[in-house]
């Protein structure tokens, strides 16, 4: 799923596996955004890929 992840994260670097908390922000999902909603977030961890990415 894409989400649009708001607040203080640092550079992310494409293809990182992340675990993320956080709070939708209403009505952050319309046309102007491609229907991608946003998400506030509160805990980012960055995790280790899984053995099949394509199961995830």
């Amino acid at each position: 799923m894409r989400v649009h992840l708001d607040g203080n994260l640092g550079y992310i670097q494409d293809g990182t596996w992340l675990s993320v908390t956080g709070v939708v922000q209403t009505d952050s999902a319309s046309a102007a955004t491609g229907y991608t909603p946003t998400l506030t977030v509160i805990h980012l961890q960055r995790i280790a890929a899984p053995t099949n990415t394509y199961e995830y």
